[in-house]
């Protein structure tokens, strides 16, 4: 054998040497760190909502399919329409794989609509996956008398709210400048299981909010009527709401289509969880590949099931893919809804 072919053989050698070492060795690193360690999942909402139960619900499976089978906690911080909780995550919370977050889905929206208040950068976050993407909706109590949502148009309706940084205000606040609705805006309450709870005490007659969080905690309001469901926001109607239009469908000029279309965006990254920046990328990378495979669980797909959720979800990277769109909105656009709004 020449010196050229011995040459050859040992750097072959060393490369597979080098690939059998990296590889093993860096899944190994991920399990030594999560062994026996807890991962909190940081829900910026109250324990009583929809967004509580998607957390739960992906995080019963989540730990057998995370190298080491971490234990998996929860903390809830609700405030501001998940800003609060949004703003912790990226600034506060331990940046070394033991956070995960459930931020609410406009939290590009409020970066862009009203970034006083928004200490994050939305593209920084690494996002593990979306548990499904999600439609807004607006809903009023059985006692309106309005059966449509321009019907708005000649009777006050009062909605019930979190923050200014939320669906809750900004879907009504848009539609009232943009069509002459009287929807009243009393804000304050502190997640779904409130905001519900007012429409039963009467305090408030409707609210907008996930169109999904009718069907998993109150399907009895909608089989007897107690709610009228007026729209959705998305960008596609979903199936079991075929006939409630979306908030698109409304839009009479390209001014309104531009503007209900950008914010019915938001249904596109749905119920996402992610990592705060800093978080190691090796890290990163376990947990995404763990969302996946959460994902595809049958235990998984059965808890979905029984407890009535919708699963369409999309990978960590294409939800980045769809915050990094909505950030690049050209400022004109951006400017206009914060005029409808009246934010400064």
């Amino acid at each position: 054998m020449t010196t050229s072919h011995l040459s050859a053989g040992f750097t072959a050698i060393a490369v597979i040497a080098t690939m059998l070492a990296t590889g093993p060795s860096q899944a190994d690193s991920v399990s030594d760190f999560y062994k026996g360690r807890n991962i909190t999942i940081l829900v910026v909402s109250g324990s009583g909502g929809l967004n509580a139960l998607y957390a739960r619900t992906v995080g019963d499976r989540l730990s057998k399919h995370i190298p080491g089978n971490p234990k998996i906690i929860y903390q809830y911080m609700p405030g501001g329409g998940g800003v609060k909780g949004t703003n912790f995550c990226y600034n506060i919370a331990p940046k070394d794989g033991t956070t995960i977050c459930e931020p609410l889905n406009p939290l590009a929206l409020a970066q862009l609509l009203r970034p006083k208040g928004i200490k994050y950068d939305a593209n920084k976050f690494h996002y593990l996956g979306n548990a499904s993407n999600m439609n807004g909706s607006f809903a009023v109590w059985h006692t309106v008398k309005i059966k449509s949502l321009m019907d708005a148009r000649n009777t006050e309706v009062v909605f019930a709210g979190t923050g200014k940084g939320s669906e809750s205000y900004y879907d009504p606040a848009i539609v009232n400048h943009l069509f002459g609705t009287k929807f009243k805006m009393v804000m304050g309450y502190k997640g779904g299981g409130a905001l519900d709870l007012s429409l039963e005490r009467g305090e408030t007659s409707g609210r907008a909010g996930p169109l999904l969080s009718w069907v998993t905690r109150k399907p009895h309001w909608l089989k007897s009527g107690k709610i009228r469901i007026l729209a959705q926001v998305g960008i596609k109607r979903m199936a079991d709401f075929a006939d409630v239009p979306l908030l698109t469908d409304f839009a009479k000029t390209d001014e309104q289509r531009q503007i209900l279309g950008f914010i019915s965006s938001r249904a596109a990254i749905g119920r996402p969880f992610v990592a705060p920046p800093g978080t190691p990328m090796d890290r990163v990378a376990a947990l995404r590949k763990a969302f996946v495979a959460t994902m595809k669980d049958p235990a998984f797909q059965a808890d979905v099931k029984k407890r009535r959720l919708y699963n369409d979800w999309s990978t960590g990277e294409d939800v980045q893919k769809v915050v990094a769109n909505m950030l690049a909105t050209p400022k004109p656009l951006i400017k206009k809804i914060q005029a409808t709004l009246g934010y400064k």
